[in-house]
């Protein structure tokens, strides 16, 4: 097997979603002897020490905003030509760009996007500036990038639809899957004692409190299930966090829908294993949605809209329940179903421990990975 120099270039090491999924293909495909060494734009650099611990080069430009667009562009290109790399790999829009504007100065490399969303139609092109720069962001990928990855089948079509693309790959976000098993397992006993939830049909729900991700539509939900039943832990911040516990209080909430804030992914993995459910109501849907395969791969039963990357590997009524979106009726009856149906919480569960451990741990991504680079090399006439 060919060793190739990759470099993989970020926005910024964010503790989010995209950023960990990149930390874990990384350390994956150094570990099978390639050359991997990761490029970050501009802060925050949150996840920097986890990076460096799984023993990954990272180099720091600190260049944000537009007005530093020109020396990210030669900043980057002087990374990519010192480094000799085969392959560079980018995360997302601004890092994408950023990497094809260097193709006049740095050719060699054969250029990689991932794309991770799928909010085209959310934040439509209505506008001539849009419209414009839309464009100009179609045109770059298509004539400057080589490859090109879509994090889950909705993420990889919508950019066909939307840039012109001929054609997006698949690779899923994997993580290693057996570790995070022992992570969720080291603390679940005693983590329903911990929180004092007794035997409350719980259900958690770790996001962002942002308009995306609808949590309003699942303290809804609770209000139509009632108090007695149901406690929610609402695990995340962000801006919408003051304006969410004043509709759980105005349902008379307060006390079973509960704001954890922000905690250890070692902290808050027992939890969702010892929960009845985990929730994701993020009514335009996720581009993957990392926490539901988390969920899945622990046993716990997810209620999602059938939406976007969910559909990959949720299927209704055999590893998950999935709802309408915006629907807070179609979530209190799926929790429901869960709380009074004998054995369901049991089997969806094992399913999707099951569906989770075959396609999506890091090792099987990291194949794909593998597979996708040896593909590009053939088809430039490196092999």
């Amino acid at each position: 097997m060919t060793r190739w120099r990759i470099l993989q270039v970020v926005p910024s090491l964010n503790r989010a979603g995209a950023e960990y999924s990149l930390l874990f293909a990384a350390a994956e495909l150094s570990a099978r002897g390639h050359d991997v060494e990761i490029c970050s734009l501009h802060e925050p650099d949150d996840l920097l020490g986890d990076f460096e611990a799984a023993g990954l080069k990272v180099h720091r430009l600190g260049l944000p905003g537009l007005v530093n667009g020109p020396r990210r562009v030669a900043a980057l290109a002087r990374v990519i030509h010192l480094g000799v790399f085969d392959f560079v790999r980018s995360l997302m829009a601004e890092a994408s760009m950023t990497s094809a504007l260097t193709r006049p100065l740095a050719r060699r490399p054969i250029r990689v996007a991932s794309y991770h969303h799928v909010d085209f139609d959310v934040y439509p092109a209505n506008n001539p500036q849009r419209r414009a720069r839309r464009a100009a962001y179609g045109a770059l990928m298509r004539t400057a990038v080589q490859g090109h990855v879509g994090i889950s089948t909705a993420v990889a079509r919508h950019h066909e639809r939307h840039l012109g693309l001929r054609h997006v790959d698949v690779i899923w976000n994997g993580f290693p899957v057996a570790e995070l098993q022992r992570q969720a397992d080291a603390g679940k006993a005693d983590a329903r004692a911990r929180l004092g939830l007794g035997n409350a049909f719980t259900v958690v729900c770790p996001a962002r409190l942002a308009s995306d991700k609808g949590h309003e539509y699942l303290i809804q939900a609770a209000a139509e299930l009632g108090s007695a039943k149901v406690v929610v832990l609402l695990y995340g911040a962000g801006p919408r966090e003051q304006e969410l516990k004043r509709l759980a209080e105005g349902l008379g909430l307060g006390r079973a829908v509960r704001f954890m804030g922000t905690v250890p992914q070692s902290e808050l993995m027992p939890v969702i294993a010892a929960a009845d459910a985990l929730a994701l109501p993020s009514p335009h849907g996720e581009g993957f949605g990392r926490v539901l395969a988390e969920a899945m791969a622990v046993g716990t039963p997810v209620v999602t809209p059938g939406l976007a990357g969910a559909l990959d590997f949720v299927e209704h009524d055999r590893s998950g329940l999935l709802v309408q979106p915006r629907s807070s009726s179609g979530i209190a009856e799926a929790l429901g179903r869960l709380e009074a149906t004998p054995g369901l919480k049991e089997r969806l569960g094992r399913e999707a421990r099951r569906r989770i451990e075959q396609d999506f741990d890091i090792r099987v991504c990291a194949d794909r990975w593998e597979a996708l680079f040896d593909r590009l090399a053939f088809e430039r006439g490196w092999r």
